[in-house]
């Protein structure tokens, strides 16, 4: 099974069909941790804002998608868009692989670490700082794929992928524009 993750899309909607018309294609499955429409009042609006026409986007997408509410979503986001914008958090089981899907802004480490050790839980899924994070800790897995649109840090617009195949999973975080593996991590 192919995942694909994504966060801090904040309204760009150029960015959002570059990826699911490029890196996305053959997924089965969309991860999306939050801060899906606006752009919030420390951020630029990013190139291609479109809120409207994003969410037409996200309704006419044919790939399973599932999202979490960020601290720039509101609840009127919800009227746009067929899909449930879940919140606070996720809890997600896909091909054996238990991820929990947040925002990033509501939970520490310690708090993710003790939920995901009381659901026994492998993968922290966040956003939230626009900036990516791939690293294990015990039996947790922290990701964070970044942003596509608002990339802080070191300005490369990211995404990620999760591979899962006989119980193991690779996990790339990739800069989308070039379709290149900046960073990976094998688990299991």
């Amino acid at each position: 099974m192919r995942i694909g993750v994504m966060s801090d899309t904040h309204g760009g909607l150029k960015s959002w069909r570059e990826i699911i018309n490029g890196v996305f294609f053959d997924v089965d499955l969309i991860l999306h941790a939050g801060d899906i429409f606006y752009h919030g009042i420390h951020n630029p609006q990013p190139e291609g804002y479109d809120t409207i026409n994003l969410a037409q986007a996200i309704n006419d997408l044919k790939k399973p998608l599932v999202m979490c509410k960020g601290n720039c979503d509101s609840e009127v986001d919800q009227v746009g868009v067929d899909i449930p914008i879940q919140s606070p958090y996720v809890l997600c089981q896909f091909d054996g692989l238990k991820i929990l899907l947040h925002h990033g802004h509501l939970l520490s480490d310690e708090e993710i670490l003790r939920l995901t050790s009381h659901w026994d839980y492998g993968i922290s899924i966040s956003g939230h700082t626009h900036i990516t994070r791939l690293e294990q800790n015990d039996k947790v897995v922290f990701l964070n794929p970044g942003s596509h649109s608002l990339p802080k840090g070191d300005g490369i617009p990211t995404v990620a992928l999760i591979e899962t195949k006989g119980g193991k999973a690779m996990i790339d975080i990739i800069n989308y524009q070039q379709g290149k593996s900046l960073k990976n991590l094998v688990m299991g």
